[in-house]
């Protein structure tokens, strides 16, 4: 068998850091463009928020969101693969990676396609009148990643102490921006309507959350690849 050829593709740390700079520079863009379209309603700042709106698809934060929930897929089929710490029963844990790398693949394809935007035009109950309670895929997408947590929660409790609390916060953190601030969101745009400032900075507060909480996932990865002394190898046969 001929050796692998190893590639190094980046420290982790430049990797992290360049990612949370993506993300603080998408969150400022939205928020700049959207508070001057609010002041200036002139052509050039719609078609500026069009581009860096954190809320719209086809756009460059859209695919970086994408990317990103791709990245942190990718990695956890990595792990799947790689993961040599000596912490528990590795065989069981390259299961359960592999069933991550399959969720976020979902997730990004949710992303790309929008499919909670369709449940959204499913009535709640036969309510007619509250943004919150028309917006039927917050309920559908709650109930899932509450049988998700079930099912994970033995192998989360088995991870090794640091990676566990880290996938904790990450989770917590997405939890928090994509349903806590999008509820709070949806009250304040129908209390306010759309051109509220509030409105807007609850979006971009929602949006980067969520962002950062992907980030955290791939740095959580990183390190845990560092630890376990993997390499990235190709083959060519």
């Amino acid at each position: 068998m001929r050796e692998a050829t190893t590639i190094l593709v980046v420290q982790r740390r430049a990797w992290v850091l360049g990612l949370a700079i993506c993300v603080a520079f998408f969150a400022m863009m939205h928020l700049t463009t959207g508070l001057l379209l609010r002041s200036h309603q002139e052509p050039i700042w719609t078609w500026a928020h069009g581009a860096f709106s954190l809320e719209r698809v086809g756009n460059l934060p859209a695919l970086f969101s994408i990317l990103l929930v791709l990245l942190a897929s990718l990695l956890f089929w990595i792990l799947s693969r790689a993961d040599r710490l000596p912490h528990g029963d590795a065989s069981v844990r390259h299961r359960y990676w592999r069933l991550l790398a399959l969720i976020f693949v979902l997730m990004a394809l949710d992303e790309t396609c929008r499919f909670h935007d369709h449940l959204d035009k499913l009535p709640l109950l036969g309510a007619t009148k509250g943004a919150a309670l028309r917006t039927i895929w917050m309920f559908v997408y709650a109930g899932l990643g509450f049988v998700l947590a079930v099912i994970l929660l033995p192998f989360w409790w088995r991870l090794p102490s640091g990676f566990r609390w880290r996938y904790f916060w990450c989770a917590a953190t997405y939890v928090a921006g994509a349903l806590v601030l999008e509820v709070v969101g949806l009250w304040v745009f129908e209390a306010r309507g759309s051109g509220s400032r509030l409105v807007l900075l609850l979006q971009t507060a929602e949006e980067t959350l969520e962002m950062a909480a992907m980030v955290g996932v791939v740095g959580t990865h990183l390190k845990w690849l560092a630890d376990s002394n993997s390499t990235l190898a190709i083959e060519i046969k």
